[in-house]
C-alpha cells in the first residue's frame, strides 16, 4: 500500500493511526488476501446466462473492467490513489485464474468519472472503439447476422451516475441485457450475498414500462388486450387451415406474421371502436406492408373522419406460421432467446415468444410519431410473448 495515509477503512470504528498503534511497527501495511464477492456472485451467474442464451457450447466471452478516477480531495496524493485501475489488474488476475475462457480487456479513463463529458469523450473514443475490434470480424464473417450472435450485458453493480448514464447512452445501438445487483450493501452489513439479490433484465424490459398483468390494467387497455387475443385465435384457426397462402403468398418473404390492434374512441363515444392490420409481403421492398400502418389505413378507409386526435392505442403482437411443437431453427431459436434474455419464466402450452417484444420499423416509427405529434397520448402495446397475459405500454413519442 506504500503509506498507512492511503489506507481507506470501511466498516470499521478503528482509524488507520490506531491501527498503525497497535500493530506497533514501523513498516508499511500489506494485503494478505482480497475478496472479490461481486465477481465471485456474478461472474457465473452472467456465464450460465449466456450459454443459455447461445444455446451452444462454443461460445467467446469478454469481460471489460472499466476504470477510472475522481479527483483526491487530499491534494498530497497522486489521481492514481483515488483511481480503481490497479484493482483491474487484480480483478483481471482474478478472473484469469478462475476462469481462463474469460478475455478481459482493462479500460481507463484516467481523471474525470464523475464529469458527464468526459465520460461521453471516454466511451465514444476509447470504450466503443474496442468493443468494435471484436465486432468488426463478426459482421465480416457473418454479415447481418452479427446483431443476432453479439451480446452485451452491463452489470448494473457500481459506478458514478454519469459514468452509467454515457455507458447506457452509448451501448443502446448494442440493445444490451442488464445484470442487477440491488442489494449491495449487503455484503458490507451483514458479509453476505443472496443470490436472489441478482437480477437480469433483456434490453426491453429496461428500455419500457414494467411488465403489467391483464388484470391491473385500465378498462380501455383491457379491452384491447382482448380484442387481440381475438384476433391472435382467428389467426391460430386460419394458420392450421392448409388451404391458407401465408407462407406461399402473402408471407413469402419473411414468413413473419405481425397482427395489431387499433383502438380508436371519439371524445363524444361512449365506447371505442376496433380495428385489425396484419403485415403483408407481396413483394419485397416495395410491395410490402407492415402491420401498423396497415390498420391506420384501415380505419381511415372504414371512416374518413377520424382524426388523429382519435387514436387512443395499437396493440402490435408477433406470431409464427408454426404449428405448436414445430422445432425453430437454429437462426430463430438464437434470436428469440436474445429477445427474452434474463427471463426464465415458462410460456403456457401452444405459445411462443416470436419476435415479442416487437418493435416499429422505421416507416412506421414516423407514422405513429406523426400521429403522436397532435395527439401525446397515443400508446403502443407489446407482449412479451403470444399468451398476451401481460404487456407493456410506452408512449409513442418516447420510442
Amino acid at each position: 500500500l506504500g503509506k498507512w495515509e492511503g489506507l481507506h477503512l470501511r466498516g470499521v470504528d478503528k482509524t488507520t493511526l490506531d491501527i498503525k498503534n497497535e500493530s506497533n511497527k514501523d513498516f508499511p501495511p500489506v494485503i494478505s488476501s482480497v475478496y472479490f464477492p461481486l465477481i465471485a456472485q456474478v461472474l457465473p451467474a452472467w456465464k450460465n446466462e449466456m450459454q443459455r442464451w447461445a444455446k451452444t457450447p462454443k461460445v467467446v466471452q469478454y469481460v471489460f473492467l472499466i476504470t477510472g478516477s475522481g479527483r483526491p480531495r487530499n491534494r498530497n496524493l497522486k489521481a492514481l490513489c483515488d483511481s480503481t485501475e490497479n484493482l483491474s489488474r487484480v480483478l483481471k488476475f482474478f478472473i484469469e485464474t478462475f476462469y481462463p475462457d474469460i478475455h478481459v480487456v482493462l479500460v481507463d479513463s484516467g481523471i474525470g468519472v464523475f464529469q458527464y463529458d468526459l465520460n461521453v469523450d471516454f466511451v465514444q473514443h476509447t470504450l466503443l472503439p474496442k468493443i468494435e475490434e471484436i465486432r468488426r470480424p463478426m459482421a465480416q464473417s457473418v454479415g447481418e447476422e452479427w446483431r443476432s450472435l453479439l451480446q452485451l450485458t452491463v452489470a448494473l453493480t457500481e459506478g458514478s451516475p454519469a459514468r452509467m448514464a454515457a455507458l447506457s447512452a452509448a451501448l443502446r445501438t448494442y440493445k444490451p441485457a442488464y445484470v442487477h445487483m440491488w442489494q449491495l450493501k449487503t455484503y458490507w452489513h451483514e458479509q453476505r450475498l443472496l443470490e436472489s439479490d441478482l437480477k437480469f433484465q433483456s434490453f426491453e424490459t429496461m428500455e419500457t414500462n414494467p411488465l403489467v398483468p391483464v388484470e391491473k390494467l385500465d378498462g380501455p387497455t383491457k379491452l384491447l388486450v382482448a380484442e387481440m387475443v381475438k384476433y391472435k385465435t382467428k389467426f391460430e384457426a386460419a394458420r392450421f387451415n392448409k388451404d391458407n397462402e401465408l407462407s406461399t403468398f402473402w408471407l413469402r418473404k419473411t414468413k413473419k406474421p405481425v397482427l395489431s390492434i387499433l383502438l380508436v374512441q371519439r371524445s363524444d363515444e361512449e365506447s371505442p371502436s376496433f380495428f385489425r392490420g396484419m403485415n403483408v409481403e407481396v413483394s419485397m421492398p416495395t410491395g410490402s406492408l407492415c402491420s401498423e400502418r396497415n390498420v391506420i389505413g384501415t380505419a381511415l378507409a372504414s371512416d374518413q373522419a377520424y382524426r388523429r386526435i382519435d387514436f387512443r392505442m395499437i396493440a402490435v403482437l408477433s406470431m409464427t406460421l408454426d404449428l405448436p411443437g414445430t422445432p425453430r431453427s437454429g437462426k430463430d431459436s438464437k434470436a428469440l432467446s436474445r429477445k427474452r434474455a434474463g427471463s426464465q419464466d415458462s410460456l403456457p402450452a401452444g405459445e411462443s415468444i416470436g419476435l415479442n417484444p416487437i418493435s416499429p420499423c422505421g416507416a412506421c416509427n414516423e407514422w405513429l410519431k406523426k400521429i403522436a405529434e397532435v395527439n401525446p397520448d397515443f400508446k403502443i402495446l407489446t407482449f412479451p410473448d403470444t399468451s398476451c397475459s401481460e404487456v407493456f405500454i410506452k408512449e409513442v413519442n418516447s420510442l
